[in-house]
């Protein structure tokens, strides 16, 4: 059962967990997330997405892997309770995601690196920034959001 304070936290920033969810399938790397947080005005600067993230991690609702690939940012995993709210919100909304744990592997990050930066290009060259409209528009010009599988073909 989830403390009061992690179901807060979520609550206060659903929209953030929601993203990695149906983007990166429970993971993101931190630069992607935060360009596009801050394209889709879910954030309003640098600085309080950093507050938010490392919030979240402080209070072990995301588990972090530093260093991907050589590079300099982290890797953020979904983790409960988190994973069980994100995932009923989502039902509720009449979309599917797994509520299992991710396992990390290269595929898989690989995965979420490719739709995250599919993701940003699509908002950015159709100058999105709400939330509300880049769904919109991101199902109805791709299978993004419902390709899981297909998230290599986007690179």
């Amino acid at each position: 059962m989830a403390s009061p304070y992690k179901i807060t936290l979520y609550e206060n920033n659903k929209e953030i967990y929601k993203l990695i969810a149906r983007l990166g399938n429970k993971l993101a790397q931190e630069k992607q997330l935060k360009t596009l947080c801050l394209q889709l005005n879910i954030c309003t600067n640098e600085d309080e997405f950093k507050n938010i993230i490392d919030e979240l991690i402080a209070a072990q609702m995301f588990r972090v892997i530093k260093d991907i690939y050589n590079s300099k940012t982290r890797l953020l995993i979904t983790e409960k309770p988190a994973l069980g709210l994100v995932y009923k919100d989502l039902k509720a909304e009449g979309i599917n995601v797994n509520k299992a744990q991710a396992e990390v592997n290269k595929n898989r990050i690989d995965k979420a690196l490719y739709k995250f930066d599919y993701a940003i290009k699509f908002a950015v060259n159709h100058n999105i920034t709400d939330i509300e409209t880049f769904y919109e528009e991101l199902e109805k010009r791709s299978s993004a959001l419902y390709a899981e599988r297909r998230g290599l073909d986007y690179f």
